[in-house]
């Protein structure tokens, strides 16, 4: 009696470690799909540890680093980007998207934005967006920018026929006629030395 006892046990802890091993395997392979956000764990799509229960696995498409799509929808990380057309969607910038309907900035309709003249300027990485009415940063803030006069110096730094902006931030004072960018950071004008959009006291325009 006692070692069918033993038996049975020895049985049933060969099964539960083999099924524990099964498991282990299973998540194993489920994790190679990683893409740095997105992820099938347990048989459960994750974007970073955000379980996303209600995907539909068999057609769930990663389309960069941030957004995705199935058969039903599109998301950005975890959330539906809820009247999002799917056949005509497409990725402008970082957080910023549009269809044949909306532009979007991260999951929600970037109101008042115009899908069918909305695009992305300048850059491997745009900053800047515009449609046939505004200029848009890439938070999709519309900045009070003339669109008609808008001209980029140099990724950071744009300009149109009153103010100079960095990285969609005024820089206050610059004067247009003179104003040269020098790097990412710093620029200047006939009257300062500019890091960002801020003045760079005792900065000499002159010997910078």
């Amino acid at each position: 009696y006692s070692k069918g006892v033993r038996m049975r046990k020895f049985l049933v802890t060969l099964i539960l470690v083999s099924a524990v091993i099964s498991c282990t395997r299973e998540d194993a392979m489920d994790d190679n799909i990683l893409n740095g956000t997105y992820a099938k764990k347990f048989n459960i799509i994750h974007y970073k540890t955000n379980p996303m229960y209600d995907v539909d696995k068999q057609t769930f498409e990663i389309l960069n680093f941030d957004y995705a799509r199935d058969k039903d929808h599109i998301y950005f990380g975890s959330q539906i980007i809820g009247k999002a057309d799917i056949e005509s969607f497409a990725i402008v910038g970082d957080y910023l998207s549009k269809d044949k309907n909306h532009v979007y900035y991260r999951e929600n309709i970037l109101e008042g934005a115009d899908p069918e003249t909305f695009f992305a300027i300048g850059g491997e990485v745009p900053k800047y967006f515009s449609d046939k009415k505004k200029i848009y940063n890439r938070d999709g803030r519309a900045l009070d920018i003339d669109i008609n006069h808008f001209r980029i110096l140099l990724e950071n730094y744009v300009i149109d026929n009153k103010n100079v902006y960095y990285d969609g931030r005024k820089i206050s004072g610059a004067d247009i006629n003179t104003f040269v960018p020098l790097s990412d950071t710093y620029s200047k004008d006939s009257n300062h030395v500019y890091m960002e959009n801020r003045v760079v006291e005792n900065g000499d325009p002159n010997t910078f």
